[in-house]
């Protein structure tokens, strides 16, 4: 089974696009507005939002490969971490429920809760309790 980090690549990559189009609309305007000559601040703002536009859609792309889910005797590997046993309290596999029954089956989510002291490369989950969570 085939797992995707769509969902949280599809919305960062979305929100670095948008807000670094709008920074650059922003520094264009302010490099063409009439004033004293000055172009380092527009073109500072501008090369920042570049870079932003540029990493949304490396985000967008990213969306859209695949990785790799093992679970064998040693662990849980995922595309970006390996965990032991030893380290994991618990992992479920959670399905959003179908839209109708004529169309693909939904994508499925990897729950994995950590054991104490362990992080992931990546963001935590929000949850109600004190246990560590996260969602792929």
């Amino acid at each position: 089974m085939e797992f995707t980090v769509g969902r949280t690549l599809r919305r960062r990559g979305k929100r670095w696009t948008f807000w670094g189009l709008v920074a650059l609309a922003g520094a264009l305007v302010w490099l063409i507005a009439p004033r004293d000559g000055e172009v380092l601040g527009p073109g500072f703002v501008g090369a920042l939002a570049v870079v932003a536009v540029r990493r949304g859609w490396r985000d967008l792309r990213d969306a859209r490969r695949p990785f790799r889910l093992r679970i064998d005797e040693f662990g849980i590997t995922l595309h970006d971490a390996e965990l032991a046993w030893e380290q994991t309290d618990a992992a479920a596999l959670w399905h959003y429920a179908a839209p109708d029954s004529e169309s693909a089956a939904p994508e499925p989510r990897l729950m994995l809760w950590t054991a104490p002291g362990v992080t992931l490369p990546r963001r935590r989950d929000l949850t109600a309790d004190a246990r560590t969570r996260y969602t792929r």
